[in-house]
């Protein structure tokens, strides 16, 4: 919940685009994410230039194992089949 709502605001990205980041669009080493033109409003690729306090977030829920996840893993969800869900209840209490 503390690293979807500190992506949001960091990385300036959508709501859906964040909660749903899979393990495949993120470049940590090199800190940004890219994202397909299937995921965007516009249907461009999209990158998303991720600043030092968003690189920190993300290594915060980071997987261990991380070698051993595919490319759609999806790195907010619960089970890593689906992405970070409740947006709208936590965007109202914000």
């Amino acid at each position: 919940l503390r690293a979807f709502a500190r992506l949001v605001m960091l990385s300036a990205g959508r709501v859906s685009e964040v909660a749903n980041l899979s393990f495949g669009e993120i470049s940590p080493c090199r800190g940004f994410i890219v994202l397909g033109g299937a995921r965007t409003k516009n249907g461009e690729d999209h990158v998303i230039p991720l600043s030092h306090l968003a690189q920190r977030e993300l290594e915060a829920v980071w997987p261990v194992d991380a070698t051993d996840h595919q490319r759609d893993f999806k790195l907010l969800g619960r089970t890593g089949r689906s992405g970070f869900s409740g947006t709208g209840k936590l965007l109202r209490r914000l």
